[in-house]
């Protein structure tokens, strides 16, 4: 089989889902399971960005000690995947690159 890398036409915003093997970190060439398909644009050859969910934290400097209120982190670039078989909801994908640790409900966009 051969793939011809490349961004998808339309907007992807998706997740991963799953990772073979079951493992909590992700990194270079391992498999995962996307939540988008055929339906939603995707087709083998596809390359998308991975982004690190920005987390939760309590700001404390806020002016209201450790009780601050929460902000969301920003996401983070944490490398890119190929999509290397697609169905009508689900693909899966080859993490290609791995910058930072990629986990499974971290987002996948176009490049």
């Amino acid at each position: 089989m051969y793939f011809t890398p490349r961004s998808p036409d339309e907007q992807i915003d998706g997740k991963i889902i799953s990772v073979f093997d079951g493992v909590s970190i992700i990194g270079a060439y391992q498999i995962v399971t996307l939540n988008r398909g055929r339906s939603q644009g995707l087709e083998p050859g596809h390359v998308l960005a991975v982004y690190q969910a920005g987390r939760v934290e309590r700001d404390r400097f806020s002016g209201k000690g450790f009780r601050g209120e929460k902000v969301q982190l920003p996401e983070e670039y944490a490398g890119l995947m190929m999509v290397f078989r697609s169905f009508d909801r689900i693909s899966y994908g080859l993490i290609v690159r791995a910058e930072s640790e990629i986990h499974v409900f971290d987002v996948v966009r176009n490049p």
